[in-house]
């Protein structure tokens, strides 16, 4: 049931949370723990998903030519 209540509440910046375990995951951002290094430059992150998200930085894109659509997925 989607009530919109955000009963776990960040005590270091008030953000509230609809789950426990968002709450927990949020509070990483406030620590000095960056535990997820990437492999190809010093950059370090609090969570998995933004180490993920860096780490495309480091692969260039495929090339397409200006003004090109992408291709769609497969089974799309």
């Amino acid at each position: 049931v989607h009530t919109g209540e955000r009963p776990y509440t960040c005590a270091t910046c008030g953000k509230s949370f609809t789950h426990s375990s968002n709450l927990h995951l949020h509070r990483r951002t406030h620590s000095a723990a960056r535990p997820f290094r990437c492999p190809s430059c010093p950059k370090a992150f609090v969570m998995a998903a933004y180490l993920q998200r860096h780490l495309r930085t480091h692969t260039p894109a495929p090339h397409r030519a200006p003004g090109t659509a992408p291709e769609p997925a497969p089974g799309s």
